[in-house]
């Protein structure tokens, strides 16, 4: 999406990693039905834990909304 990283990865030891381009990662993720499924199941279990810590917080009733209406703008083409 152009935005900084979102995460921190800390292995408890040495490892290879690679970070694909935007475009090398879409051509990836494009014709296989069943990874775009794995991803998008996995963001919105992340989703769902960040909406319940921000519950726990404390945080707005309408945040959960706030989130899915800032998301569908962003993916809007």
């Amino acid at each position: 999406d152009g935005e900084q990283r979102s995460a921190t990865i800390v292995t408890t030891e040495a490892c290879r990693y690679f970070t694909p381009r935007h475009d090398a990662f879409w051509a990836l993720i494009a014709p296989s039905p069943i990874l775009l499924r794995k991803l998008l199941a996995e963001l919105s279990a992340k989703m769902r834990d960040t909406s319940r810590r921000l519950a726990r917080a404390g945080a707005p009733e309408d945040v959960h909304a706030r989130i899915v209406d800032a998301l569908a703008a962003r993916l809007a083409l």
